[in-house]
C-alpha cells in the first residue's frame, strides 16, 4: 500500500503539471467566491447557481487568505490529493473488514488510489473530487461492520451523524448530491428496519447532522435574494435538460484555433421543443439519447476538465484503460448479483448501498448536457465490483477453466472494442474535434 501511495503521489502531481496552470472559468469562479467569502463571510459569497460548499472548501485551503491563482489551485491540489488518498484507504478498509479479506482490501486501495481519471479531478479546482470524496465516505459509513453490533458494539448513533452530515454538505458542494443524500437516507432506514440499532434519542443528532450544512445557504440565500432556499436560487437544471436534448457531451477546448466549448453534437435530435414532447413524439430517440449521455459520462476521451490538446497522446491507451474497468465493474455486478446475497447479511447489504448510491449519482445527469467529471463518485463506489472481478477471474483460473477464462476474454475484448467504437462516434459529432489543431505561435 505504501507503493500504490507513493505511486498515485506521483501520477497526481504529473496530472497537475499536465493541466492548465491556473485558473479558469468555473474554477476562476470558486477561487473569486472563496475570497468574497474569506473578506465577507457566507453573504458576501451568495451567488444565484452556486452553494458556498466549495467556496468554503477552497477557502480552508488557502487559509481565508488572497492568493494568487497559481497557489490557489496548489493549496487546493495538495489538499484535495491527501483527502481522497485517504478515503480510498478507509473505504478500502471498511470492505475489506466486511468481506473478510485483507487482500481485498489491498486490491481495493491500489484500484481506487491509482485510476487515473480520478486522480486527474483532484488538480482542479472544481467541486468532483470533493463531491466524490465525500459521497463515498457518507455511503461507506451507512454499512454495517462485518459482525452483529452485539458482538462489536459501535456508537451507530455518531457514525449515522457523521454518514448524514457528509452527504449534507456534499449537497452543499455540488446540489446534485441531493439525489445521493435521499439514497443514503433509504439506506440508513433500512439498516435501522433491519437490525434496529438506533434509538429515538438519536434522532436530534441525526437531523443536526442533516441540517447543520444547510444553515449557511439559508442563511445567505435570505441575506443576498430575501429568499429561504436550501440550495441554489435559481437552477439551471431545467436548461441543461434542454440542452441535453441536442448535445451529448459537453467539455472545454483550450487548444489554438477556436472557442472554449467544445459541443458533442446529438444527431438523434429533431429540434423538438422540450424534453417532454422529445420523450413523447420519439421515446426510442429519446432513450438512446439517455444511455449515451451515461456512456458519456464515464468516456474520459479527454482526460481533464480544460483539455490543452485535441488529440492528447494518451487518449487510446487510457481508454482501453477505461473500457477494460468498466467491463469488469458490469462483471462484478453479476458475480455479485448471482450470488444473491440478503440484505440482512452485511456484504449483501454493502453491495446493494454502493449499487444504489451510484445510480441515484448518476441518474440525476442523465437527461442533462453531460461532463466526464460527472461520473467521479459512481466510479468511487463502483470500483470494487471491479476487484471483486478480479478475484472471481483468479478463482476460474486457480480451477483451470480455460473455457470460462477464454470466453471472458472474448466478451471483454468485444466490450473494450465496442466501447472505442462508440466513442470515436461520439467524438466524430463535436465539430472542434474534427478540424486540425492550429500549431500556436513561439
Amino acid at each position: 500500500m505504501t507503493v500504490a501511495t507513493l505511486l498515485a503521489v506521483g501520477l497526481g502531481v504529473l496530472l497537475f503539471f499536465s493541466g492548465y496552470q491556473s485558473l479558469i472559468y468555473d474554477a476562476f469562479g470558486f477561487a473569486e467566491l472563496a475570497r468574497r467569502l474569506s473578506h465577507g463571510g457566507f453573504a458576501a459569497a451568495a451567488y444565484e447557481w452556486r452553494t458556498y460548499g466549495y467556496p468554503l472548501f477552497v477557502a480552508i485551503c488557502t487559509g481565508f487568505r488572497a492568493l494568487d491563482p497559481k497557489t490557489v489551485r496548489l493549496c487546493v491540489f495538495l489538499a484535495q490529493l491527501f483527502m481522497y488518498l485517504a478515503v480510498c484507504a478507509a473505504g478500502a478498509r471498511m470492505l475489506g473488514a466486511i468481506v473478510g479479506s485483507s487482500a481485498f482490501a489491498r486490491a481495493v486501495y491500489f484500484a481506487t488510489a491509482l485510476n487515473p481519471f480520478l486522480l486527474a479531478r483532484t488538480t482542479e479546482t472544481l467541486s468532483d473530487s470533493l463531491s466524490a470524496v465525500l459521497v463515498s465516505l457518507g455511503v461507506l459509513l451507512s454499512f454495517p461492520p462485518a459482525k452483529p453490533p452485539k458482538a462489536a458494539p459501535v456508537n451507530v448513533a455518531r457514525r449515522a451523524a457523521a454518514s448524514l452530515f457528509c452527504v449534507s454538505f456534499a449537497t452543499m458542494v455540488r446540489p446534485s448530491n441531493l439525489a445521493v443524500l435521499l439514497a443514503v437516507c433509504v439506506l440508513w432506514l433500512l439498516r435501522q428496519a433491519i437490525w434496529k440499532e438506533l434509538r429515538i434519542t438519536a434522532a436530534p443528532l441525526l437531523l443536526a447532522a442533516l441540517l447543520l450544512p444547510v444553515t449557511p445557504q439559508l442563511y445567505s440565500n435570505f441575506r443576498a435574494f430575501g429568499k429561504l432556499q436550501p440550495l441554489v436560487v435559481e437552477s439551471l437544471y431545467r436548461d441543461q435538460a434542454h440542452w441535453g436534448m441536442s448535445g451529448l457531451k459537453y467539455g472545454a477546448a483550450l487548444w489554438p484555433g477556436g472557442g472554449p466549448q467544445l459541443l458533442y453534437r446529438n444527431p438523434l435530435y429533431r429540434s423538438e421543443p422540450s424534453p417532454r414532447a422529445f420523450l413523447r413524439e420519439r421515446p426510442l430517440a429519446y432513450a438512446a439519447t439517455t444511455g449515451l449521455h451515461l456512456f458519456a459520462m464515464f468516456d474520459h476521451d479527454l482526460l481533464l476538465t480544460y483539455s490543452v490538446s485535441a488529440h492528447p497522446w494518451y487518449r487510446w491507451p487510457l481508454s482501453i484503460i477505461d473500457y477494460a474497468f468498466l467491463f469488469l465493474c458490469l462483471a462484478g455486478i453479476v458475480v455479485f448479483l448471482r450470488r444473491r446475497f440478503s440484505l440482512s447479511e452485511p456484504l449483501g447489504f454493502a453491495g446493494f448501498g454502493l449499487l444504489f448510491a451510484s445510480a441515484a449519482s448518476v441518474s440525476v445527469y442523465l437527461p442533462t448536457l453531460v461532463e466526464s467529471r460527472f461520473s467521479a463518485p459512481a466510479e468511487l463506489l463502483l470500483t470494487p465490483f471491479g476487484v471483486l472481478a478480479l478475484a472471481r477471474i483468479r478463482e476460474i483460473a486457480a480451477r483451470g477453466d480455460r473455457r470460462l477464462l477464454i470466453a471472458g476474454a472474448v466478451a471483454g475484448a468485444l466490450f473494450v472494442g465496442s466501447c472505442g467504437r462508440l466513442s470515436g462516434w461520439i467524438a466524430a459529432q463535436a465539430p472542434r474535434l474534427a478540424v486540425p489543431q492550429a500549431q500556436p505561435r513561439a
